[in-house]
């Protein structure tokens, strides 16, 4: 491979080969190595030419490009690893074409799409999801599989019924092919009446030469009253043109054109009018033959995100999101507080603010096709991974190493002893549900995690540094329930005015407040009596207003490796929460008035500077600076350390003492080290290095290499994997032994303990967060440093 190209590789992790499948993925480069007019050329197995389509998603502050977004198309053999090279060449060189490239066109209200396979039509004044659907039979002929229907369909509590077709939608062609074509369309569910009910986005993905669909729907209560919205059924309906001639339903067979499939939970589905009644977890698809053809709806995590359905009637295809549930559906069920929260009888309670997101295939297949199979690969996108050695040379996600550097040696058998355990407690615990896939659950026992450290940004890091594509998939679907649930992404005044905004801080809430660990995620599904009765040391609300528990790297390292433009979307709402506090005259992000301000000023200051990284956007540094500078002058010029009275939880003392919580610092620390890698301002390590000299004299044990929690004598011992990167940071930078000796010890004492960690239960999302989100940037500072582990 020549020295100037990129190693891809794509593995096949199912059981099933398949053929030709899409592939998109972000791929990093070194500041000064590609610019917008050079050209991308990559070779596949046998070096053989493969077309490719690429485009800038983030820049380097020169204008050369930091990350950019493939489309290709990828065979791999089951199990087996396709191997790729990327290479940057002049202007004027070019990929070779698709065999049947996709097109895309518009004509007033009208989008057409055509992948050779498939011809489809959208029409913006009329939108029925898919107002025509034309397949290719294995005789090369077309026919027309789908005719007009409701496409989107949602009903409220009183049964009323809304659609997408009934008002005005937006459509942008985000993406023109010739390997991908997408069409962004944006509505409001409307009733006859013209009243609305959410507001929906649809993106549609065609492939070249390809039969299959993607559709990605996601519904946003953005309802301009109420604090909940209870809606009965939000679904997608297809009509075939044809009544078929056969339909079947995922694990229930063969069934009538009047049949049903509910995944009720994560271990039980049940059916009617079908071979099968009763089963375990539905992998979630729908066949339906006509004229030759063999419609194919998949929908991906289907039982991972229960309730689910699947149904036919006559010549109606149904894939419920939100299906219709009896009324005694849940009733009685427990635990309310990690399951049933959602339900009110056979309604759901959906918060204002809250979206969700689900994703959809269709195949119009021509040839016998396994659905099995088929819906595996929907559940294992395929994903092109760049080879460590490359990734982490690109400063792109920070100091890395490769995990096969012999620094990382013991640091691989931790994380790998991690997570197995993760993964393990996921299945163990019943991490499931349709609000719940994808975070986890326990903090303080009745609480979903939101995420809290970030987790899936944990596992984005050891992608780049392994190589291996599972911390993608998992990183994936942490980072989509995260951006769906766990952020406001609309408010109105019944909001603003409920009890959990009221009993709150007193700055505003804007969109893009985040949520912290709380019962059903957003807190508030149940009076706060209720809550205080029956989960006493739980978060019954879900406190819009924190500041101490938000991140958006996770999601901006989703932006780039998948160009998903709802990550990058979230992410800067995040931001833009917080420049607008920067702005509020007299706000000090508790600096000079509370011991937790370490927290409400270290995480704000990762999250803009994520948003500067990857937008560029001057106003999200302005508003780190101002919190720098806040900062800076509440350092205490003698003791290096931040001072204030400890509180009930840091401190029991009869005569309280004075310091921060050490976990705290370091949360802080870790927030001015991400401002001074993008800024080199030189007043950083300086003062980090002088934090550190205080860490280790206000709370240091050397006898058991560790810290204390916080800086009264009293307080136990624990392991501050946040610290370690603070103190890595400081031995770097101020070369004193005493620094890089206790980052050594408090580094082997970590070692030990995930040693002789044997089983993990309740809220271990939360442990792997806090374990892996900065020592991969240990490893590289141990590296510079020339210390052996």
């Amino acid at each position: 491979m020549p020295a100037s190209s990129i190693a891809l590789s794509v593995t096949e992790t199912t059981t099933a080969r398949r053929t030709g499948w899409p592939v998109t993925s972000g791929v990093p480069f070194r500041q000064g190595q590609l610019y917008k007019n050079d050209t991308l050329t990559l070779t596949g197995p046998g070096d053989a030419p493969v077309p490719l389509q690429w485009e800038p998603l983030a820049y380097w502050p020169d204008g050369s490009i930091q990350w950019a977004l493939l489309d290709f198309q990828a065979s791999p053999r089951s199990g087996g690893k396709s191997r790729y090279s990327l290479q940057i060449g002049k202007p004027g060189a070019a990929a070779p074409k698709p065999p049947e490239p996709v097109q895309i066109a518009r004509r007033a209200s009208v989008i057409t799409i055509s992948t050779g396979p498939l011809q489809l039509t959208i029409d913006t004044s009329d939108f029925r999801l898919l107002n025509s659907l034309k397949a290719r039979t294995a005789k090369g002929d077309f026919v027309e599989l789908l005719a007009p229907s409701d496409g989107l369909l949602l009903r409220d509590a009183d049964g009323e019924t809304y659609t997408g077709w009934r008002g005005q939608v937006s459509a942008t062609i985000e993406r023109r092919g010739p390997i991908r074509a997408t069409v962004a369309l944006k509505g409001q569910y409307l009733n006859a009446s013209g009243e609305r009910c959410f507001s929906f986005t649809v993106r549609l993905h065609a492939f070249a030469g390809s039969d299959c669909l993607k559709i990605e729907h996601m519904l946003l209560n953005d309802n301009q009253t109420g604090v909940f919205t209870n809606i009965r059924e939000a679904s997608l309906v297809l009509n075939l043109a044809a009544r078929p001639d056969a339909v079947a339903l995922s694990g229930a067979g063969k069934a009538s054109r009047a049949a049903r499939l509910l995944q009720v939970d994560h271990d039980h589905w049940q059916a009617q009018g079908a071979k099968t009644r009763k089963g375990d977890r539905a992998l979630g698809w729908v066949t339906a033959d006509t004229a030759g053809v063999t419609l194919l709806a998949a929908a991906r995590d289907f039982w991972h995100q229960w309730p689910k359905s699947l149904e036919v009637s006559d010549s109606e295809v149904k894939l419920g999101l939100f299906p219709t549930l009896a009324d005694d559906q849940y009733e009685g069920r427990e635990p309310r507080e990690k399951y049933y929260y959602l339900f009110d009888g056979p309604l759901y309670k959906i918060k204002t603010g809250v979206a969700k997101r689900h994703e959809i295939w269709l195949c119009a297949c021509a040839e016998p096709t396994d659905a099995d199979a088929f819906t595996a690969w929907v559940n294992a996108p395929l994903f092109a991974v760049t080879d460590p050695k490359h990734i982490t040379t690109t400063g792109a996600m920070g100091p890395l190493v490769p995990a096969t550097t012999p620094v990382s040696k013991e640091y691989n058998l931790a994380e790998a002893q991690t997570f197995d355990a993760y993964q393990s407690i996921v299945e163990k615990e019943r991490y499931y549900g349709i609000f719940n896939w994808g975070d986890w659950f326990g903090e303080r026992v009745y609480n979903w995690g939101n995420e809290e450290y970030d987790t899936q940004h944990a596992f984005f890091l050891q992608l780049a540094r392994t190589g291996d594509v599972r911390y993608f998939h998992w990183g994936e679907v942490n980072a989509r329930h995260n951006m769906d649930i766990d952020v406001v992404h609309a408010l109105n005044d019944d909001y603003l005015n409920g009890w959990e905004v009221r009993n709150g801080y007193t700055h505003p809430v804007h969109v893009g407040a985040v949520y912290l660990h709380a019962i059903g995620h957003t807190g508030g599904y149940f009076p706060q009596e209720e809550g205080q009765r029956l989960w006493p040391k739980a978060y019954y609300g879900g406190d819009p207003r924190n500041l101490g528990h938000l991140w958006n790297e996770g999601m901006v390292d989703y932006y780039n490796l998948t160009g998903d433009p709802w990550a990058l979307e979230v992410a800067l709402q995040i931001a833009d929460n917080l420049v607008e506090l920067s702005k509020m005259k007299g706000f000090t992000w508790w600096v000079g008035v509370d011991p937790h301000c370490g927290r409400t000023t270290g995480w704000p200051l990762k999250a803009l500077m994520a948003a500067y990284r990857v937008s560029g956007g001057k106003q999200y540094l302005a508003a780190a600076k101002s919190i720098v500078e806040l900062i800076l002058a509440d350092q205490d010029p003698h003791c290096g350390g931040w001072i204030y009275k400890l509180y009930p939880g840091h401190c029991y003392c009869r005569t309280p003492h004075w310091g921060m919580a050490t976990f705290i610092t370091s949360v802080m620390l870790n927030g001015m080290i991400s401002y001074y890698e993008a800024t080199g301002d030189e007043r950083i390590p300086d003062s980090i290095v002088r934090a550190a000299d205080f860490m280790i004299n206000d709370s240091w044990d050397e006898h058991a290499g560790k810290f204390r929690y916080t800086s009264c004598p009293a307080s136990s011992l624990t392991q501050l994997t946040l610290a370690v990167r603070s103190l890595s940071f400081a031995a770097r930078h101020g070369q004193k032994e005493r620094h890089k000796q206790v980052l050594l010890k408090c580094y082997r004492s970590w070692l030990e303990h995930i040693e002789e960690l044997k089983t993990e239960t309740g809220a271990f999302g939360k442990s792997y967060g806090y374990y892996h989100r900065e020592l991969p940037h240990v490893l590289a500072d141990l590296q510079a440093l020339k210390i052996k582990p």
